[in-house]
């Protein structure tokens, strides 16, 4: 979370945002919820992780499965 907060380039911070939830997820942390809560609703770190999460959120929803 420190490295987040000290992350200036966006780029960064998105590939940061990515690998700290996909390293946490499995645990069945919610890292989007503590990532949006450290950073002020609005500003661009909290525009990145909405967009990291409707990406990743996006990737795993179930396909459909033809029988």
């Amino acid at each position: 979370m420190t490295a987040c907060a000290r992350e200036t380039d966006l780029d960064k911070f998105s590939q940061m945002v990515t690998s700290f939830y996909l390293d946490t997820e499995p645990d069945g942390f919610d890292a989007f919820h503590e990532l949006e809560q450290a950073f002020s609703r609005g500003s661009e770190k909290w525009h990145a992780i909405q967009s990291v999460r409707k990406i990743l959120e996006s990737d795993s929803e179930p396909e459909d499965i033809e029988f």
